[in-house]
């Protein structure tokens, strides 16, 4: 629930719901790495990321079906540019 109380107040931040008000763009925009990684952890690819921005968060799914993930939700980022 952290991760997903974060990225619901990065998009309050972004356009306020309730207010209305939103903070420049460089305030709210950050900095992300992508790891891909293989099946046994180990990493194949790293993608650094910059001007990076949730667009949209969705609903969370409760699953009690599923160890591993028994919460997920899907959100959506957009981003500027990947450094080489």
């Amino acid at each position: 629930m952290n991760i997903y109380n974060r990225c619901q107040d990065w998009l309050e931040q972004i356009n306020g719901a309730a207010s209305n008000i939103s903070l420049p763009p460089a305030a709210v925009k950050d900095q992300a790495t992508v790891m891909l990684i293989d099946r046994t952890g180990l990493p194949i690819k790293t993608i650094d990321m910059v001007g990076v921005f949730p667009t949209e968060l969705g609903a969370l799914s409760l699953d009690w079906s599923s160890n591993s993930t028994p919460l997920e939700f899907p959100i959506t980022f957009a981003f500027d540019y990947i450094k080489s």
